[in-house]
């Protein structure tokens, strides 16, 4: 098996944790062989990065190797698009996977790169989304492919160093938000009022200046294998866009819909309750296991009474031990695999 991932940056942000540690429990559990792309900033880095690219594809071909792709992989113009589409379509298509981890056509409600995408992943014999709602997206967009759900990304972290609290404080509710904290990813931090705030909403991550309220309290950058024991509070919050749903059809808290925000990993991993917008994929999860609660605005968490926090450390402390030790890729890549080997 191999497994061929574009690498990215960000340093104190989410964005390359999830396909390194798609990397490692595929070389962990299924004796993987790693090819890293990076794209280079010249003309020579470029070629370099597609030569690599390219020969990946063909050695599947020849050679036979179950090839896992971490999607989505960029071409920006029309000819290096059918470049790229006329490489991908020479693997061995029952032995490549994709593994979806954004589709930034509908996080940007862009039609062209949707169809790209759409025409790419129906190269691909097998297709893992987040959930039923991004699968059912996508094929309503046209994919043909086979899909599996993974259900829930997961998060590899150093070994715990605190005792999780199993009661809360009802009169000084403690809230994580980890990520990107500027105003075009995470606007509602800069549109809360302290006043009607009943609830402290500790920050994590990137971005931040000091356009914060009294209710805020900054607690700076962690690396990505540290934040799940770093974190300090009761809840961790899963939240895109404004404070409320007037953005619910557009931009990151529309794609809320479909996708499995990574932070929801982390502080699943961090054995901390979630509190998630009501409409997003997020929240049939978080239902369905009884793990958090639902809001359709960030002033609705002054109305939760928290009454069966307990039981929800409870039911969070199993998907804990799970999503720490790779339980949701491994029970997918279990299932695909057998699905190739016999036939």
């Amino acid at each position: 098996m191999k497994v061929l991932t574009v690498k990215g940056n960000g340093e104190f942000t989410a964005g390359p944790k999830a396909p390194s540690d798609i990397i490692e429990i595929l070389q962990d559990k299924y004796n993987a062989k790693s090819i890293l792309l990076e794209k280079g900033n010249n003309a020579f880095g470029k070629i370099k990065y597609r030569l690599k690219m390219y020969n990946t594809f063909l050695a599947s071909l020849f050679f036979g190797d179950i090839l896992v792709i971490q999607f989505p992989m960029y071409e920006t113009t029309n000819l290096l698009n059918k470049v790229f589409l006329f490489f991908l379509s020479a693997v061995r298509k029952n032995k490549t996977i994709a593994l979806v981890h954004d589709i930034d056509g509908i996080r940007n409600d862009d039609m062209q790169s949707i169809k790209q995408d759409i025409d790419r992943l129906n190269k691909i014999g097998y297709v893992i989304v987040h959930n039923e709602k991004m699968r059912k997206k996508l094929q309503d967009y046209g994919l043909k492919s086979k899909t599996y759900n993974l259900e829930l990304f997961d998060y590899l972290c150093n070994d715990e160093t605190k005792k999780i609290k199993e009661k809360i404080d009802k009169k000084n509710v403690k809230i994580a938000y980890a990520g990107n904290l500027n105003k075009l990813k995470s606007p509602f931090i800069h549109q809360l009022d302290c006043k009607k705030m009943k609830f402290t909403l500790y920050l994590y991550g990137i971005g931040i200046n000091n356009d914060l309220n009294e209710k805020m309290i900054y607690k700076g950058k962690k690396e990505p294998n540290d934040l799940p024991n770093e974190i300090d509070a009761d809840l961790g919050l899963v939240w895109d866009g404004n404070y409320d749903e007037s953005d619910s059809e557009k931009n990151m808290k529309g794609y809320t819909r479909y996708n499995n925000p990574h932070k929801l990993s982390c502080y699943i991993a961090s054995g901390k309750p979630v509190i998630v917008w009501r409409k997003s994929a997020a929240a049939d999860f978080v239902n369905k296991y009884n793990i958090g609660y639902t809001i359709s605005s960030i002033y609705d968490i002054n109305k939760l009474n928290f009454d069966d926090y307990e039981e929800k450390i409870k039911n969070i402390e199993k998907i804990k031990n799970k999503v720490r030790n790779a339980f949701y890729t491994t029970k997918v890549m279990d299932k695909l695999l057998k699905e190739i080997k016999e036939k």
